[in-house]
């Protein structure tokens, strides 16, 4: 490995070891991909006799939040998922095992007291910024969203109870009555239980909490026009030495329909495997890509080597000075604003450096260093990337490092800077 490239490298494998880029099983978006099944006259009344004995289910098993389910019986959650392209509505059917059923009349709102059902949809499907809105069953009352075109049903079962939904996705995706089809959808379920014990369980189709605000914490649904047999792409990423790239993105786009795309990550073992309606598609792994055909009923393999991130590279730029003002002084203590050189009164991380400099990231994509008698700020005219900064560290070289809230990780080092992103392996997230 070239030694420019050795610190790369270092970075990023310590990431994956302290869990900031997570070595997880195959994941999309947050951890979950979906072909919706092609349905007809899906009534959302929690019987889900009408679907079609086909549809497959996946399982809603991620306890991101509480209690631990002791047991299948405690809690167990199924989805399935179903598009009714004649009316342009999403269905999701989730089956539910659960000991006891728990309800909260007094607190309908409270989602930890008792049971229920969120859905987040994200039609808009970005790739790194995107709405969802949120969909909530609380002890069968819903609470959102208000208005028209959902629909909602639960029914008690033997072993538990079903939730049904049915959503008018048409309006929301294009001006026509239906969306252009295929594309794809941001999609997760979670699940929460309240036990007669006092337990309290949160799962979800998908791994991650704050759903609603992340693209990265939502799985992808692949809506198609038919029920045609798929196609499936295999393979392993590596580092170039051999090593296996652990939780890389694979990201794969339709050649024929641009709306239709999915990102999956590699396990712990840099194996990665999704199955995809039948045609060409663009893969890309950090900032290699290539064009594979998936036939279907076949599973084509695409592996490689990916080199060391390098990231974007460039002449940081002379900044901005200005002298410091008096600042306010209260209590020992000195205090400067705006109105003392500061550029932005939001500072949203501090770290001081071996040389006596005083850096500070702020909400407005601004960097200032003081050095006890000015301001040096630092834009993107600089060269910096877009966000606000989030986090400020250094190394024993000297140089500064910070995170931005768009999950670009920045090296200044001796009038250079470097920006890591997401196509260098990160996940993309923010950086705090």
């Amino acid at each position: 490995m070239l030694p420019q490239y050795r610190w790369l490298a270092r970075l990023l494998a310590a990431l994956l070891l302290t869990g900031v880029l997570d070595a997880a099983p195959v994941d999309a978006h947050n951890g979950a991909v979906a072909l919706a099944a092609a349905v007809t006259g899906i009534r959302a009344d929690g019987d889900l006799s009408d679907w079609p004995p086909e549809a497959r289910e996946w399982p809603v098993a991620h306890a991101e939040f509480g209690d631990l389910p002791t047991g299948p019986d405690d809690l167990s959650g199924w989805l399935r998922i179903g598009y009714d392209a004649a009316v342009g509505r999403l269905c999701l059917a989730i089956r539910v095992v659960d000991q006891s059923a728990v309800a909260d009349p007094a607190g309908p709102n409270n989602w930890q007291s008792q049971d229920g059902c969120e859905v987040y949809l994200d039609l808009a499907h970005g790739g790194e910024r995107s709405s969802a809105l949120q969909y909530v069953l609380y002890a069968g009352q819903v609470l959102r969203p208000a208005g028209s075109g959902v629909d909602v049903g639960r029914r008690t079962t033997a072993e538990g109870y079903c939730y049904e939904w049915s959503i008018d996705i048409g309006s929301g995706l294009a001006p026509q009555p239906h969306p252009v089809l295929p594309r794809s959808l941001g999609l997760d379920v979670s699940l929460e239980d309240r036990d007669a014990d006092g337990s309290f369980s949160w799962v979800s189709w998908g791994p991650g909490t704050g759903k609603l605000e992340s693209v990265d914490r939502r799985g992808d649904v692949l809506l198609v026009t038919d029920s045609r047999p798929v196609g499936a792409v295999h393979g392993t990423v590596l580092w170039s030495q051999g090593q296996a790239l652990a939780g890389a993105a694979v990201h794969l786009q339709s050649r024929q329909y641009p709306a239709l795309w999915t990102q999956v990550r590699t396990n712990g073992h840099g194996a990665y495997r999704v199955e995809l309606p039948p045609g060409p598609y663009r893969v890309r792994v950090q900032r290699d890509a290539t064009e594979v055909e998936l036939t279907a009923g076949t599973d084509t393999e695409y592996s490689l080597r990916v080199p060391p991130p390098s990231g974007e590279q460039g002449v940081l730029g002379p900044g901005r000075s200005s002298a410091v003002g008096a600042g306010v002084w209260r209590e020992g203590w000195q205090t400067f604003s705006m109105q003392d050189g500061l550029p932005d009164d939001a500072v949203t991380a501090l770290y001081q450096g071996g040389d006596g400099i005083l850096w500070i990231g702020s909400g407005t994509n601004n960097l200032t260093g003081f050095d006890g008698e000015g301001f040096t700020t630092y834009t993107g005219r600089d060269g910096l990337p877009p966000g606000s900064v989030r986090a400020l560290a250094g190394d024993l070289a000297g140089d500064v490092w910070y995170g931005t809230e768009r999950g670009d990780l920045v090296r200044l080092s001796q009038g250079r800077i470097t920006v890591l992103s997401a196509q260098d392996g990160l996940p993309g997230a923010s950086i705090t």
